[in-house]
């Protein structure tokens, strides 16, 4: 197994825990169950972005990398 595949499942279980958390948590569970009671749907969307960096890189490219440009420039971020 590469470096890749071996990323791509441990991100995979991450996911699956998250997803375990939060369907689990009788919080959650009871706080939409209350919604539901007043007579509304709910649908849960919950979005993550998980950022990945190798460690002990030299701090010059501790600064912005392209993703970090892309998402700044999406919430009209200028980061020069």
């Amino acid at each position: 197994m590469n470096q890749d595949e071996r990323l791509r499942e441990l991100l995979t279980e991450l996911a699956s825990v998250l997803n375990d958390v939060f369907t689990g948590n009788d919080q959650i569970k009871d706080s939409i169950r209350n919604i539901e009671t007043e007579g509304y749907e709910v649908d849960l969307f919950l979005a993550t972005v998980t950022r990945i960096l190798r460690k002990n890189r030299p701090d010059s490219e501790h600064l912005f990398n392209a993703f970090d440009r892309s998402f700044l420039h999406s919430l009209r971020i200028k980061p020069d």
